[in-house]
C-alpha cells in the first residue's frame, strides 16, 4: 500500500501544475510595488490599433459588439506592445536583476515564454 501511495504522489506531482494559493505564498513575496514602466516607443508600431478604436467608437455596434471589439482592441494592444515588452525584459535580464513578471494576455505570455527559454532562463 505504501507504494502504491508513493506511485501516486510522485505520478501527481511530477506531471501536473500545483497551484499555490495566495494566502500561502504572500508571506514569500515581497511589498507590492506599482511602477510604471516606459516602453521604446519607436519598436511599438501602432498601426493596428486605430482600425480597432473606429470600431469601438462606431454607433451602428450594439453593447454586445462593443463590448467584443473593446476586447479586441485589448487584444490588440498587447500584441502591439509585445516587441518593446520583450526588450524590456531582455534589459532586465541583463542588468542581472530578480524580478516578477506578470501579463495578461496569453500572447504576451507565450511570447515570453519562448524569449526565456532561447535565453535558457528558467520561469515558472
Amino acid at each position: 500500500m505504501l507504494l502504491i501511495k508513493m506511485f501516486f504522489r510522485y505520478f501527481c506531482f511530477s506531471f501536473t501544475f500545483n497551484r499555490r494559493v495566495k494566502a500561502d505564498v504572500l508571506s514569500q513575496l515581497p511589498a507590492k510595488r506599482r511602477e510604471l514602466v516606459v516602453l521604446d516607443p519607436s519598436i511599438i508600431k501602432k498601426g493596428s490599433l486605430g482600425r480597432h478604436a473606429k470600431t469601438m467608437l462606431t454607433d451602428k455596434l450594439s453593447s454586445k459588439e462593443k463590448r467584443s471589439a473593446l476586447f479586441e482592441y485589448f487584444h490588440a494592444t498587447g500584441s502591439v506592445k509585445l516587441p518593446a515588452i520583450e526588450q524590456y525584459v531582455l534589459d532586465i535580464i541583463e542588468c542581472g536583476h530578480k524580478f516578477l513578471l506578470f501579463a495578461h494576455h496569453t500572447d504576451v505570455l507565450d511570447s515570453l515564454d519562448k524569449l526565456l527559454s532561447e535565453k535558457s532562463l528558467a520561469c515558472i
